[in-house]
């Protein structure tokens, strides 16, 4: 095997370890700048619709690109804002999707285009509007169990 690293005095595994310390580091770093990024969003998101429900979905791909969808739905079941994520990196960033607003929350799934990038969509869609569903029910049981602390029935007895 050649020493990549010939000339430095140093031997080619611990350069190799090196490099894999640098690039680990690095992803380190990027994650935790995306994840800054996510919580900016959230953030801005939740301070501007009080009154709505929020779902948070995403599709995965083995080789292709990533997508998280964050939809913003009122109490009416009309989706006030999206905003998609896609791409395989840590520069991919959260852009509104201005078409999907205005649409009934069961429709949004009609916005995604057509073939496998359309596939990704339609999964995030249907997974963020699950966690809307979730939230919306959480949200009724705290408000009919009245002030305090709301307890599932079967610790209630």
């Amino acid at each position: 095997m050649t020493n990549l690293f010939h000339g430095l005095g140093v031997p080619s595994w611990t350069g190799l370890i090196a490099v894999f310390a640098v690039v680990w580091l690095l992803q380190i770093a990027g994650t935790a700048w995306q994840m800054k990024h996510y919580q900016k969003v959230m953030g801005e998101i939740i301070g501007r619709w009080a009154d709505g429900a929020v779902g948070v979905g995403n599709a995965r791909s083995r080789l292709g690109k990533g997508l998280i969808l964050i939809v913003v739905v009122g109490p009416d079941d009309m989706v006030r804002e999206v905003r998609m994520m896609e791409g395989r990196s840590i520069f991919a960033r959260f852009r509104p999707l201005e078409r999907a607003a205005g649409r009934r929350l069961a429709d949004l799934a009609a916005d995604a285009p057509a073939g496998r990038a359309g596939n990704g969509f339609r999964l995030a869609a249907r997974r963020a509007a699950e966690q809307v569903a979730r939230a919306r029910a959480r949200a009724c049981a705290v408000t009919s169990a009245g002030p305090g602390l709301a307890l599932p029935e079967a610790a209630a007895a």
